[in-house]
């Protein structure tokens, strides 16, 4: 049950825990066993025990992805599982999504921080372009639980109030970039699972979740994707930052409920926003679309000159902290009303 979408988030969690520590096992498993069949495959002295079937360098090389990334989100939930008998305050993570079904793909996961179930606002941040579990993923989850801090901060809510999702999809690697299709594949997961979330909710007689998503770079085409073929009633605000393209044509589009679209720009040093329009699967550049309402971008910081080897250095800053960007997508979050660009 640990993925089937209208099964409340914290049953999830307890599924998935458990079929990822058999899961560790069972790919390590696999490592060994295709490590000793290329090994007695490569040796003509060999005694055959383990070549009843024909094991290829690349099935070895998917299998040690997959273990290095299963391996990445066991040690994300452990390390706040640690934090959490120091301090019993520590918002807890959950393991709402994972997907490791593809032998020749990397696993696809999300974690939450908070009570998805419960909080008055969920927002699901979605990553980039080069983003994998055994690499990225704690970071990923740390930017998703910086957005929540500053938005408790803004609203000065209770903390139980506020939860987040950090989802990793298959992003694009390299080349594969110019593709849309990989935004168009996991806004079908995404979308469905946050409809799941909303089903859970109204089953268990929980108010309907202020519920927000955040894209940052080839993520906002994905978000700008979901925000399209989602049901109407299921997601409020989407916000878009350093985005190559909004996933969409015309903001009338998004099926977006008692929220808007949102888009954060930084206007020196970040040449991906806009690039993506150049293929009409894209969607056309959310910062010159009607109806989408631009947040703060860090102006403080920008040039008023062009260096063509600092083009691309700016691209990530969005969720730094201290950065007026990041201030503005959390008050998204939390429904507080925004500073806008400068």
């Amino acid at each position: 049950i640990g993925n089937l979408n209208g099964v409340d988030m914290a049953s999830r969690d307890q599924a998935n825990r458990i079929l990822l520590r058999r899961k560790i096992s069972q790919t390590d498993a696999e490592v060994q066993t295709l490590r000793a069949k290329l090994k007695e495959q490569n040796d003509p002295n060999a005694s055959g025990k383990h070549t009843e079937s024909y094991a290829s360098p690349k099935s070895l090389e998917w299998a040690k992805k997959r273990l290095a990334d299963l391996k990445a989100v066991q040690e994300t939930l452990d390390e706040n599982d640690k934090k959490r008998q120091k301090d019993p305050d520590t918002p807890r993570r959950g393991l709402v999504y994972m997907d490791d079904s593809k032998k020749d793909d990397r696993v696809k996961v999300a974690i939450s921080t908070g009570d998805v179930d419960r909080a008055k606002h969920v927002s699901t941040v979605i990553p980039g372009m080069d983003n994998v579990p055994s690499e990225d993923i704690k970071d990923h989850v740390r930017n998703a639980e910086l957005v929540r801090k500053r938005a408790i901060k803004h609203a000065g809510c209770n903390p139980s109030e506020v939860a987040t999702i950090a989802w990793m999809y298959d992003t694009p690697q390299g080349g594969q970039v110019v593709s849309s299709k990989y935004a168009t594949k996991a806004s079908h997961e995404i979308g469905s699972a946050l409809e799941g979330m909303h089903a859970s909710r109204h089953t268990n007689g929980i108010e309907r979740a202020h519920t927000s998503l955040l894209g940052h770079s080839y993520g906002s085409t994905t978000a700008g994707k979901v925000a399209k073929m989602i049901r109407k009633g299921v997601l409020d605000d989407l916000v878009m930052y350093g985005s190559p393209g909004a996933g969409a044509r015309d903001t009338r589009e998004y099926n977006l409920d008692h929220g808007r679209p949102y888009v954060s720009g930084i206007k020196s040093d970040d040449a991906v926003k806009g690039k993506g329009t150049l293929n009409s699967k894209f969607g056309n550049n959310p910062m010159f679309m009607p109806g989408v309402k631009h947040l703060a971008n860090n102006s403080e910081r920008d040039r008023s000159f062009f260096i063509p080897w600092k083009m691309f250095d700016r691209h990530s800053e969005y969720l730094e902290e201290g950065t007026s960007s990041l201030e503005d997508i959390s008050r998204v979050v939390t429904k507080v009303p925004v500073k806008g660009e400068r």
